[in-house]
């Protein structure tokens, strides 16, 4: 059952044993990987480090492995799940692209018995100084014994680089994001909530007020990003948290 829940998981992930041997990243770190890419050399490397080279792994474009499945538990000692999920992390910091998982990893919530009976899991978010990394965090799966079987998610390494001192204030935010025309001839009076948070945009984390505003032609919420230094809006997401595709660009 336990080898199943693996292949399973493994599904649309990139094998290393299917990597080319001839990609030329020998002498790269692994937060300088390309996407989804893996050399010869890495493959190596990674089944030293997990004490196996049946080991599936995927990264996200910022070089950090956003997905890895196979036996992960080399060097965990921790009989606690939580506490065998920042050993993972401390363990292959360089592979996650993350420094201090201790701090900058929280618990979001623990899922137990999801396949009848056979597996559960633990999701962590992002953070950095206490404040929330917006799209950064990981679930680590667990089979029923309390080894770990898998893990993915996003996390982003430039988020430590941030600088947590705003510029601007919360209500000069405020005022941004309702004079923005995505806003919709909001006032003052419907924003719901202000937070500091931390968000990528144009590959490259900021510090930014999070505004929700409710619209008052139909009654949706909206978040709206506005970086606390620039005062530019790097970030628009509906009631549905889909980012405004018209950011990205």
């Amino acid at each position: 059952m336990k080898i199943i829940l693996i292949l399973i998981m493994l599904f649309s992930v990139i094998s290393i044993a299917a990597q080319e041997a001839n990609d030329n990243t020998e002498n790269k770190d692994y937060n300088m990987q390309e996407p989804g890419t893996l050399s010869e050399h890495f493959s190596s490397q990674i089944a030293r480090e997990f004490g196996t080279d049946k080991i599936s792994i995927k990264f996200s474009e910022n070089g950090s492995a956003k997905e890895i499945y196979g036996d992960l538990n080399k060097s965990i000692t921790a009989t606690n799940q939580l506490e065998k999920c920042f050993q993972l992390f401390e363990l292959h910091r360089n592979l996650f692209g993350i420094a201090n998982p201790r701090q900058e990893l929280k618990l979001y919530k623990t899922t137990r018995d999801w396949s009848n009976g056979t597996a559960s899991d633990i999701a962590l978010i992002q953070v950095y100084n206490d404040i929330k990394v917006i799209g950064g965090g990981y679930t680590i799966h667990f089979y029923k014994d309390g080894s770990i079987i898998g893990a993915h998610g996003s996390l982003y390494p430039s988020a430590s680089q941030v600088s947590t001192s705003p510029l601007i204030d919360e209500g000069q935010a405020g005022i941004i994001a309702i004079n923005d025309p995505r806003a919709k001839n909001s006032t003052a009076e419907d924003i719901m909530s202000a937070e500091i948070v931390i968000k990528e945009y144009q590959k490259v984390c900021r510090l930014a007020w999070k505004i929700n505003i409710l619209n008052p032609e139909d009654m949706l919420g909206a978040d709206f990003y506005v970086d606390s230094q620039t005062g530019e809006v790097i970030g628009v997401s509906n009631s549905l948290r889909i980012d405004d595709p018209n950011l990205s660009k």
